[in-house]
């Protein structure tokens, strides 16, 4: 089961890639993948990587005009709620903190059984312990390949200061 969600994770991936591309080269937004901060090591007869701190949202950047983004991205089989999983509590801290700085930091979960994508504000979630009702997020149009969460944004305010 964990291969199919990493599988399923991997294309929601490339579908963000493809759109932050696509927003870069219309200038409207520059955002890059964030990884886990990581060492090599070798260990039988091959480099591999231990990390050495705990992940980073999944995308960070700026949108045109100079405002920072973080996104933390997520696929669910869910129907109607998503859980925080314990091991990732920290990232939400991390954005929780980061819009105390101006940051906008938001949640975009891709629901695959309703078959839509929808995009949640920091600020709009009650965070660790509570569940994400899917109906609470703002709808991301997806066509052509972009996930278009960045128009969502052009007629909303959120967590401006």
């Amino acid at each position: 089961m964990a291969r199919e969600s990493e599988r399923v994770g991997a294309q929601f991936e490339r579908l963000l890639e493809f759109t932050h591309q696509h927003y870069r080269d219309e200038g409207r937004a520059l955002l890059e993948k964030l990884h886990v901060p990581a060492k090599p090591f070798f260990q039988q007869g091959r480099f591999q990587w231990r990390p050495t701190g705990k992940a980073l949202p999944d995308y960070g950047g700026w949108l045109s005009g100079g405002r920072g983004i973080l996104m933390e991205a997520k696929t669910t089989g869910l129907k109607n709620k998503w859980r925080f999983p314990p091991d990732r509590v920290h990232q939400y801290t991390y954005l929780v903190e980061a819009t105390a700085y101006g940051v906008l930091c938001v949640y975009l979960i891709q629901w695959r059984v309703a078959d839509e994508v929808r995009l949640y504000p920091i600020a709009s979630l009650a965070g660790p312990g509570h569940s994400i009702e899917r109906e609470a997020g703002l709808l991301v149009k997806v066509e052509n390949g972009i996930v278009d969460w960045l128009s969502v944004l052009k007629g909303e305010t959120i967590g401006s200061k």
